[in-house]
C-alpha cells in the first residue's frame, strides 16, 4: 500500500520474522515518535494515516491522541493486521469539561488468540505481573474490578525522561478512562460501547452530540 511504503521509505521496518507481538510493539514505538501530540489539533475529517503522515513530516504539524491510535491502526492493517479504534472515557462523559475521552486503539494477535490494548501516544502497554501477554482493555478494567490495578506492570516502547514520575503520571490518567470503552472498526462503521464503572448510558459526549453508538 502507499501508507506501507511511505513508513517504509522514512526508515520504518515491520520485522516480519520476529513474533507478532514485538512486531507490533516495534510499529507502535516507530510511531509514537513521528510528532509530540498536541490536543487541540484536529485534522480534515477525510485525512488517512498517509496524509497526517506526510502532514506531520512536511510542515512539523502536531496531532491529538485520534491520530496516533489512527496511524498505528492503519499501518498495521497495511501489514495485515485485524485493527480497532478505542475510544475510553471517563464516567462523567456525558457533560464533562475538555478531556473526558481519550482515543487509543486494539490489535488482534493470532499469535496469543487475543485482543491487545495499545496506547500509541504514550507508546504504552499493560501485562499482568510476570507475563508477556499485553492486556486488552477490556481484561485490564476486570483487573481493576477485581483490586489488581496497583500489581498490573506499565511498559512503555520508548524511553522515558523520568521513569518513575512519568510511570505515575500515566497510571494517573489512564486510571479515569474507565467510565465506558467504545470500539469501531473503521470511518463510517458503526462504535459498540460498553460501560465499564459507569451505570448510565450516555447520550451526549462532553456535552456534544453523540448519535452514532450503539450501547451493549
Amino acid at each position: 500500500s502507499k501508507l506501507k511504503k511511505y513508513a517504509e521509505e522514512r526508515g520504518f521496518k515491520f520485522s516480519k520474522d520476529k513474533p507478532e507481538v514485538e512486531a507490533v510493539l516495534e510499529t507502535m514505538s516507530w510511531v509514537t515518535k513521528q510528532w509530540k501530540h498536541d490536543g487541540m489539533n484536529e485534522p480534515p475529517k477525510d485525512f488517512t494515516a498517509l496524509d497526517i503522515l506526510r502532514s506531520v513530516h512536511t510542515k512539523k504539524t502536531q496531532y491529538r491522541c485520534v491520530e496516533y491510535g489512527l496511524v498505528l491502526t492503519e499501518l498495521l492493517q497495511s501489514y495485515g493486521f485485524v485493527t480497532r479504534s478505542l475510544a475510553i472515557r471517563t464516567r462523567d462523559v456525558a457533560y464533562g469539561s475538555f478531556g473526558r475521552g481519550h482515543v487509543t486503539m486494539e490489535v488482534w494477535l493470532n499469535e496469543m488468540n487475543k485482543w491487545v490494548f495499545l496506547d500509541p501516544q504514550f507508546g504504552a502497554y499493560i501485562t499482568k505481573p510476570g507475563q508477556k501477554a499485553p492486556l486488552s482493555f477490556y481484561e485490564t478494567a476486570q483487573e481493576m474490578k477485581a483490586g489488581q490495578w496497583h500489581a498490573l506492570e506499565f511498559h512503555f516502547v520508548n524511553p522515558l525522561e523520568k521513569p518513575k514520575e512519568d510511570m505515575v503520571e500515566y497510571k494517573n490518567f489512564l486510571v479515569q478512562y474507565f467510565g465506558h470503552m467504545t470500539v469501531s472498526s473503521g470511518k463510517g462503521s458503526p462504535r459498540i460501547s460498553l460501560r465499564l464503572e459507569a451505570k448510565d448510558t450516555p447520550i451526549t459526549f462532553q456535552g456534544m452530540s453523540s448519535n452514532d453508538v450503539i450501547f451493549t
